[in-house]
């Protein structure tokens, strides 16, 4: 059984997210909060596999709450609920930064693909909340899903770039920080174009990919029409759009 933990100042959203974790008979809504206050001290209580967080909320607020949590409870996977707007897609850049795994864009609860939103949550916290993701409330100091990734990886193989002309990389849940982790490595001569297709509401592509683009030395930027592809340059796609490479 998953359990998960409801942070957010709407009473709404908090009885949508109950709503759709109703239906799931693996999951259970062990706890709710309205403030970044009041989630941080009831967690220990409730133990959560999962917490949902809201991004923008009076007092505390939701990156702050966050920060808060990973220094408390190290690797405890946060999902971020945000709001598509350009202001609102800077701050979950940076809360994919101080540690959060994913995101969602909460506007959607209230509009028609609610069971496609719902379907996409669900697939989140199962993801997160299970197998090698699964948070362990009794391990005094729970590794980092940094420290999972480098346990989990056995050795490369080298590898004959010239066989290749383009390397595409496919993301949805998990992918902005597997991505930032991979742009942090790699520098800009490396010997391929990368062309990548991250699962993203409309308008949080360009400021990630502007994000990206300030992490290390390879060149990133949110494709538009007629790119050309270049070898250590990354091209994002838009959010919304298909990615066709001719």
């Amino acid at each position: 059984m998953t359990r998960i933990f409801v942070v957010d100042d709407s009473p709404f959203i908090r009885k949508a997210i109950l709503r759709i974790f109703s239906e799931q008979p693996e999951m259970q809504v062990v706890g709710t909060a309205q403030s970044g206050e009041e989630a941080l001290e009831r967690l220990p209580a409730t133990r959560p596999h999962v917490v949902t967080l809201d991004v923008e909320m009076p007092g505390m607020g939701g990156l702050a709450t966050l920060r808060e949590i990973q220094r408390r409870y190290t690797g405890l996977p946060v999902i971020l609920l945000s709001v598509h707007t350009r202001e609102a897609a800077e701050t979950t850049l940076d809360a994919i930064s101080a540690g959060a795994v994913d995101f969602i864009d909460k506007s959607r609860l209230n509009v028609m693909d609610f069971d496609q939103l719902s379907r996409e949550l669900v697939a989140k916290i199962d993801l997160w909340g299970q197998g090698p993701h699964a948070y362990c409330w009794d391990r005094a100091v729970p590794p980092t899903p940094s420290q999972r990734a480098a346990e989990g990886a056995g050795a490369i193989p080298p590898v004959c770039w010239s066989s290749y002309d383009l390397c595409v990389i496919g993301a949805s849940t998990g992918g902005p920080p597997a991505l930032q982790q991979i742009v942090s490595h790699t520098s800009q001569d490396f010997p391929l174009p990368i062309a990548v297709v991250q699962h993203m509401p409309v308008g949080f592509t360009r400021p990630f990919a502007e994000r990206l683009d300030s992490l290390g030395r390879m060149r990133v930027q949110e494709a538009t029409d007629f790119n050309t592809l270049q070898p250590g340059r990354l091209l994002l796609a838009r959010a919304g759009a298909h990615l066709i490479i001719e």
